[in-house]
C-alpha cells in the first residue's frame, strides 16, 4: 500500500497544530519541514507489530493519531504554570512543539517505504533533519543552536529503551557476509526538555490509554490522504 501526497496536502494535515506556536520563526520552519516528511508516516500505523501502541494507532493513519495525541499531551503540559517557568523561552517551547511530528519521520526508513519499523529511527530522524536544514532549497532553516536542540529531542525520545542491533558486514573478496550482530546505544534524555518529550511520547504510545479523536481531524486526514 502506498500513496503520494503534495506539499500542500502535508501542510493541511498538520494545520491544526499551527495555532499552538508562539513564534513566527519556528512556525514557518514547521510549516515547511512537515512537507519533507516521508509519505508513509501519513498513512501507516504507529507500530507495524501491533505492540506498544494502542488500538487506535495500529490501523490507518495510526502514526498521525500518535502524533496528535503526543502533541495534545505536550501542549497541555506546556500550558501549566510550572512548565512555563521551567521552559520560559517561547523558542524552546516551540521547538518542543515540532517534535511530535518529527521524532518518528524515519520510523519506516528515510523515505518511509519499509514494511516494518526501524529500531534506530531516532538517530535517522536526527540525520534527516540535519540534511533537510542545510539543503539549498529549504527556505526557513533553523539556526544551528535551535537545530541542535530539536535533533537532541528527536534522537533521545526513546528514553531508557535506547538500544538497537546492527549487522557488521564484512567483504571477504568474494561476497559480503554478516560477521556478527552489534548492539549499539542511542543517547538517553539528558535534560528536562528531553525528559518531558520522552514522557509525552511514552504516554502517547501506551496500549491502555486511548485518545478522543475529533471527527474533524479524521475528516481532514481522509480529505488529504487517499488510502487505496
Amino acid at each position: 500500500m502506498s500513496t503520494t501526497l503534495t506539499s500542500q496536502q502535508k501542510q493541511n494535515v498538520f494545520e491544526p497544530m499551527f495555532k499552538h506556536f508562539e513564534t513566527e520563526e519556528i512556525l514557518e520552519y514547521f510549516k515547511e519541514v512537515v512537507t519533507k516528511i516521508p509519505n508513509g508516516i501519513f498513512y501507516k500505523p504507529a507500530s507495524s507489530s501491533g505492540k506498544y501502541h494502542n488500538s487506535q494507532q495500529i490501523g490507518d493513519y495510526g502514526q498521525l493519531i500518535h502524533i496528535y495525541m503526543f502533541s495534545d499531551i505536550l501542549n497541555m503540559l506546556l500550558d501549566l504554570e510550572y512548565n512555563k517557568n521551567k521552559f520560559p523561552n517561547p523558542i524552546e517551547r516551540d521547538l518542543m512543539r515540532c517534535t511530535p511530528a518529527l521524532h518518528d519521520i524515519c520510523k519506516y526508513g528515510t523515505v518511509g517505504s519499509k514494511k516494518h519499523t526501524i529500531s534506530n529511527h531516532p538517530v535517522m530522524a536526527k540525520e534527516k533533519l540535519i540534511l533537510i536544514n542545510k539543503h539549498p532549497d529549504f527556505k526557513h532553516p533553523l539556526k544551528e543552536e535551535y537545530l541542535k536542540m530539536l535533533c537532541e529531542m528527536c534522537e533521545r525520545h526513546s528514553g531508557q529503551w535506547n538500544t538497537y542491533k546492527e549487522k557488521e558486514i564484512i567483504n571477504n573478496g568474494w561476497m559480503d557476509y554478516t560477521k556478527k550482530i552489534i548492539v549499539r546505544e542511542m543517547e538517553k534524555p539528558q535534560n528536562d526538555r528531553d525528559i518531558l518529550i520522552h514522557e509525552c511520547d511514552m504516554l502517547a504510545s501506551r496500549t491502555f490509554l486511548t485518545y478522543v479523536i475529533p471527527d474533524e481531524l479524521i475528516k481532514l486526514f481522509k480529505e488529504n490522504i487517499k488510502i487505496e
